[in-house]
């Protein structure tokens, strides 16, 4: 089967009137330039990658600024952090069965 193509060669813009010429060398033109900028164009930038900490490792040298290094971090107090981290560790906990 035969799709014709509005573009179909070069005699039909010799054909045409003088504003669907313009029309369609507008559209290749585009055409172009979007292919240029689409082949130019780098790829996405990765996204952050972050190092996991290791938890208590971590705490230990947070100690060593004193109570103020957490807050100042997590803006929120070690105190508080923990309570909220029992409340909720039943529902965090990794299922060593199911994460196989």
């Amino acid at each position: 089967m035969f799709f014709p193509s509005g573009f179909s060669n070069a005699i039909d813009l010799l054909n045409e009137p003088d504003e669907e010429k313009s029309s369609k060398k507008d559209f290749i033109l585009a055409c172009v330039l979007v292919s240029e900028y689409l082949f130019e164009k780098k790829e996405r930038p990765t996204f952050h990658s972050r190092k996991r900490i290791e938890w208590e490792k971590h705490i230990e040298e947070m100690a060593v600024e004193g109570p103020e290094g957490f807050q100042k971090n997590y803006r929120i107090e070690y105190i508080t952090f923990m309570k909220l981290c029992d409340i909720i560790r039943s529902k965090i906990m990794v299922n060593d069965e199911m994460a196989r």
